[in-house]
């Protein structure tokens, strides 16, 4: 491949970068191509190797992201001598096979260099506002009763809003679950949802079944207390897992049942109680004591410290994985009574599977701790990292924010609202094949109807949607267009437009509420589209989500319920609420129309 025929320099001075472009050949010697951009710009090139480099790959597209993507390579590459040139070096030997439409020299001088400074101080600043919300989480788990104590008084660690363990209790705290956040738990979490299906990996051997047969009849057997269940139980736990525990060793602030661990972090923590319903729940303490063992570990400031949790309590097993983002985002994709009654081949069977399953996703998290944990750099351990299932795959993405059903971006959940929220804002790079990076929105959901945002996409009527894709944990992961406008006025015409592709299509929307519904303003133009196609479905078909809020009554056309039938007459009625809402706007814009045609 040749060199480039239009060589393009950049300065990426902070507050006055500038471009320049000139027309080269292959032999053309660097130097003279530096002397013509000083007589074109009337300034100096400082011309020492450490002045020019050759990034490999910055675009030129978009214009306003050029800065930032060059201030962003310079900071990773600021005294790499591999990538300085000379100016006496020939374009030809240096860029050889480098095409066009990309920055190919980067001048740096003094004024440079001090703005990467305030680059880096403003990333640090963004990251260490992050982490320290991180740490004062942290700091709160001091002051927490101690897991044993707080298994007694599960109003006082259960609290909307100011609480350390998110697990869904009250009914408003919780968060994504921890499958979106470590491959590893996201194969657990698919494994045990799937544990009645014939998935090789999961099929146990007679061994292993023997030993958990063992188990479940130690488990039923009735006890004095604690401590003559757990020597009861332990030798064969001990053959399950493949790996000795540690019985209640004392840790900086808690005393679990047991833990397995190499000498960093736990893999699996357990807790063990003689009775279902005495002295509490045995998952929550384990939450609790895994909460209090992060607070003391230095794997919080870099990961999201994943960690395998059970619940012991008689004849009653538990398993949940659980992350550290901010607080403890505990869930349990399996629970299982230990009966050995006319259903024991069921049960022995499921309890293997599910017991080969964990000793699976314990080796890998073991050894993920048997190494150094990495330096605390960057947040990206606070975002999801989805494993992918089925469906679209999944795209290269960056994520920057979270996002608020509103449209308020944070990096760290700090109230019940954001937890929630399963809204993201991302990079994504050469999405429509020109090079350059869109933001996009992310967003992950229970159910999502992709035939439904892309029939009206297609028409302007929605936002343009990349990818829709199943992942591990159960949830949709759906990647569309960003688009920062208001909130919807003067758009009852491009709704309507939207509902009816949709009822050509035997398409029923479902939610057509005002937060659905997007603004875009064009010029003087103003257009609506609509979003969130969660709940969108086929008429007469598909059914509302069982947790429609029945309370918002003014709010919903008449039929519409919990797990009722979907009916596009449901549409035509919320359709008629949005244009009696929007109706004073409508008629000012009738009655100027109106106007124009009587003069």
């Amino acid at each position: 491949m040749p060199s480039p025929s239009r060589l393009v320099l950049y300065y990426p001075h902070p507050t006055t970068p500038w471009k320049a472009t000139i027309p080269v050949t292959g032999g053309t010697l660097l130097a003279s191509i530096l002397d013509r951009v000083e007589e074109d710009k009337g300034i100096k090139i400082p011309r020492l190797p450490k002045n020019l480099y050759t990034p490999p790959d910055i675009r030129l597209n978009p214009p306003s992201a050029t800065l930032a993507h060059a201030q962003e390579w310079l900071r990773f590459n600021l005294y790499e001598q591999g990538v300085q040139i000379d100016e006496y070096d020939v374009i030809g030997h240096i860029f050889e096979g480098v095409p066009n439409g990309r920055i190919h020299i980067l001048i740096v001088n003094e004024d440079v260099e001090e703005g990467l400074g305030r680059v880096a101080d403003r990333a640090e600043r963004t990251n260490k506002f992050a982490l320290d919300t991180c740490e004062d989480t942290v700091k709160g788990v001091a002051k927490e009763l101690s897991p044993s104590e707080g298994v007694r008084r599960p109003s006082n660690v259960l609290r909307q809003d100011t609480g350390i363990i998110h697990a869904g209790r009250p009914h408003l705290n919780y968060g994504l679950p921890p499958a979106l956040h470590n491959a590893t738990l996201a194969r657990l979490d698919s494994h045990l949802l799937n544990i009645d299906e014939d998935l090789d990996d999961l099929i146990p051997d007679t061994t292993l079944i023997g030993q958990v047969h063992l188990f479940m009849v130690a488990s039923l057997a009735t006890y004095d207390g604690e401590n003559s269940r757990q020597i009861a139980i332990r030798s064969h736990l001990h053959a399950i897992m493949r790996a000795r525990a540690e019985w209640w060793p004392t840790l900086p602030r808690c005393k679990p049942g047991a833990v397995w661990r190499n000498d960093s972090f736990p893999s699996v923590v357990l807790e063990l109680k003689n009775e279902f319903g005495l002295e509490g729940e045995a998952t929550l303490q384990a939450a609790l004591s895994y909460s209090k063992i992060v607070a003391m570990n230095e794997w919080r400031k870099s990961t999201n410290a994943p960690v395998i949790l059970i619940g012991l309590m008689g004849d009653f097993l538990e398993v949940a994985g659980a992350v550290f983002v901010g607080g403890v985002y505990p869930s349990a994709p399996f629970s299982q009574r230990l009966g050995l009654d006319f259903y024991s081949h069921r049960n022995v069977l499921r309890v293997s599977k599910a017991c080969k399953a964990v000793t699976i996703a314990a080796a890998e998290l073991s050894r993920f701790y048997s190494r150094e944990p990495p330096p605390p750099y960057g947040l990206a351990h606070l975002f999801p990292s989805p494993i992918h299932q089925e469906g679209d795959p999944i795209l290269a993405l960056t994520f920057t924010h979270r996002m608020t059903r509103t449209g308020e971006l944070y990096l760290v959940a700090k109230s019940d609202e954001e937890r929630r929220s399963g809204l993201f804002v991302a990079t994504l790079s050469d999405a429509d094949g020109r090079g350059g990076e869109n933001e996009v929105v992310v967003k992950f959901t229970e159910r999502y109807n992709a035939d439904a945002h892309r029939l009206l996409a297609n028409s302007g009527l929605a936002p343009k949607l990349y990818s829709c894709s199943r992942v591990m944990g159960g949830l949709y992961m759906v990647v569309m267009e960003r688009r920062k406008d208001g909130i919807p006025y003067e758009v009852y015409e491009d709704v309507e437009s939207a509902i009816r592709k949709l009822h050509e299509a035997d398409l029923v929307f479902g939610d057509l509420r005002m937060p659905n519904i997007l603004c875009v303003r064009d010029g003087s133009k103003t257009s609506g589209v609509l979003l969130d196609y969660d709940w969108a479905g086929t008429d007469e078909k598909d059914r509302y989500p069982s947790t429609l809020n029945h309370q918002l009554v003014d709010e919903w056309a008449r039929g519409m319920e919990r797990y009722g039938v979907m009916r596009q007459e449901h549409d035509k009625e919320m359709l008629e609420m949005l244009r009696v809402a929007c109706q004073p706007k409508l008629s000012v814009a009738q009655s100027s129309l109106t106007s124009v045609t009587n003069r």
